[in-house]
């Protein structure tokens, strides 16, 4: 760093003028500005050996280090870190050739270096294993420092011994090595690593030192690092250092209250397992912050968050009742305090969507519930957060097709009505689209009751199919043309009119290039051989029809998301 030449003096208000531009381009996180507060620190340096008092006067030589530091450290350049390792060098020799005037690099600098590092293991891969191991080198070195310095001062006078040496490592060192590991993404390796860097943290600390005390972020951290693990015993793990935090607080240690962020990642780890008991889990959690919260024993509250994960847990694991009375609750206490979480879309479509496939007797009825409720809840708040989306009908017309209820095909296009006005009144994320109106028909389809119910399921299905084909809210798909196909089938008598029909609805299907396996397979299912040999364009026989058996014209469109031809345009409805 002082092997240049150009030393010559600077006129002070150019040396002031070194700090702000080194700040400016620090902030444009990228190399070129990393480059250039280098530069900067260069010509600063080659002033500070040529004896300058102006520099020396002027320039905060620690603070302007740790600047030039973040700035390769925010970069995002390759190999960002290393660059910023390889200038602690330079400012160790700019301290020896001003015989100490200058500062050496201090445990900040070196915390700026391990921030670098944790930066670069979040792109994870083979640069995360070894940014990992070169901020954990970089600790040991500090530790090794610091009781080298505490060795030094064996006599001193000073109960808090490890702060006599500017290198021991803090806090903030321990924390960011943790951090490295948590965000390198090496699953088992990244828990382990945070989990030792904890260990180690914590012995410092009981050592003597109390700028290693283990934070709030310390534990958060490690807990984020066990969730993110994969691993089965990764949430157990991340309940244990949870718990450790509370036993901490209880006894009266500071700094170690649990967050909200601390139950949330437990929370989140057991929503993630899929274990069994980890709905359990994930709401036992959540109960023991409530209680604690209840009894003054913290001040964590719950966000919109906590309670989407644990309607997730829930959810995932059935405990669907439970699930519907945590979004109520939420419901409830917003209406009481607006300060309180807001419940939202996503919340409720979650319910919706698992009770859809839960095949509760009751999927339609409860789903519209909590459909009915979005709607007022946006009627009244105006919250795009609570606005019904087209998921959200969606989810509720799959109830109703999926439930054995009575009139359910009615109920299903009334679904779809109120989706249509919905979005006809301004909701543009309601707009219909063709797996809204598949799935009317598929309630149709599978509609039971007595002719009179079958007969209006038919007359919805028609009217369904015939306005998705004629609208603009997308077009049929091979799913479409099976589930009409299917409709027929099921509710349309043996005989010339159940042919007819299924006739009409296969040689539209083949117009637009959309007859698939399953398409064939409600045909065979539900047609005679004869009958089939007098649609079809193939030899029937015992064997199971599939798409190869047919001309390419036929099957032409079915990975196409719109009906194009080979130049792009759409290809015209016959």
């Amino acid at each position: 760093i002082g092997n240049g030449t150009d030393d010559s003096p600077m006129e002070a208000n150019v040396l002031k003028s070194a700090m702000p531009v080194c700040s400016a381009w620090s902030r444009t996180n990228c190399g070129r500005g990393a480059a250039i507060c280098e530069q900067i620190l260069y010509k600063v340096a080659q002033q500070l050996i040529a004896g300058s008092q102006d520099a020396l006067k002027t320039i905060a030589w620690p603070n302007l280090c740790t600047v030039v530091l973040d700035a390769w450290a925010t970069s995002g350049e390759d190999g960002a870190a290393e660059k910023a390792e390889a200038l602690i060098g330079g400012m160790k020799e700019v301290s020896q050739r001003t015989d100490g005037k200058v500062p050496p690099p201090g445990i900040i600098s070196y915390n700026a270096i391990l921030k670098a590092y944790a930066r670069q293991a979040a792109s994870g891969g083979n640069a995360a294993e070894a940014a990992c191991a070169s901020a954990e080198r970089i600790l040991g070195e500090l530790e090794e420092a610091g009781n080298s310095g505490k060795s030094d001062e064996s006599n001193s006078t000073d109960s808090d011994e490890c702060e006599v040496s500017s290198l021991q490592p803090n806090q903030v060192s321990y924390t960011t090595v943790i951090d490295c590991y948590a965000k390198s993404g090496m699953g088992k390796e990244a828990a382990e690593g945070a989990e030792r860097i904890f260990r180690r943290m914590e012995r410092a600390y009981e050592g003597g030192c109390s700028e290693a005390r283990p934070s709030v972020p310390s534990f958060n951290t490690v807990i984020d690092a066990w969730v993110k693990s994969g691993l089965v015993r990764g949430p157990i793990a991340a309940e244990e250092i949870l718990k450790k935090m509370i036993y901490l607080h209880e006894k009266g240690i500071q700094d170690v209250e649990p967050t909200v962020v601390s139950f949330s990642s437990v929370m989140n780890g057991w929503a993630k397992s899929q274990q069994d008991g980890s709905a359990e889990r994930a709401l036992e959690i959540y109960q023991l912050m409530e209680d604690m919260r209840e009894a003054g024993t913290i001040s964590a509250m719950p966000n919109a968050y906590t309670y989407s994960i644990l309607i997730d847990a829930l959810c995932k694991a059935g405990v669907l009742d439970e699930a519907e009375n945590v979004f109520n609750n939420i419901v409830r206490n917003y209406a009481d305090d607006e300060t309180n979480p807001k419940p939202n879309k996503i919340q409720a479509t979650q319910i919706m969507d698992a009770i859809a496939k839960s095949g509760d007797s009751a999927a339609g009825v409860k789903t519209e519930v909590l459909l009915t409720t979005l709607e007022r809840l946006y009627e009244k708040y105006g919250d795009k957060e609570m606005r019904p989306s087209k998921v959200s009908y969606t989810a509720c017309i799959n109830s109703w097709a999926k439930s054995k209820a009575f009139e359910k095909a009615r109920k299903a296009r009334e679904t779809l009505d109120r989706m249509i006005e919905a979005y006809k009144n301004g909701n543009g994320e309601a707009k219909p689209n063709v797996n809204a109106f598949t799935a009317v028909i598929n309630a149709c389809a599978f509609t039971q009751g007595d002719m009179l119910e079958k007969s209006e399921a038919l007359q919805i299905a028609t009217r369904t199919y015939k306005e998705l084909y004629a609208s603009d809210y997308g077009e049929p798909n091979q799913f479409t043309f099976a589930t009409f196909l299917r409709a027929c089938a099921n509710i349309i008598p043996p005989g010339e009119q159940r042919v007819s029909s299924m006739k009409s609805v296969l040689q539209q299907a083949a117009n637009q290039g959309k007859v698939d396996d399953l398409v064939l397979k409600v045909l065979q299912n539900s047609l005679s051989t004869e009958d089939l040999e007098s649609i079809l364009p193939c030899p029937v026989s015992n064997k199971v029809l599939t798409r190869k058996d047919l001309p390419a014209e036929w099957t032409c469109n079915l990975d196409a998301g719109r009906r194009k031809n080979k130049q792009g345009s759409r290809v015209r409805r016959k």
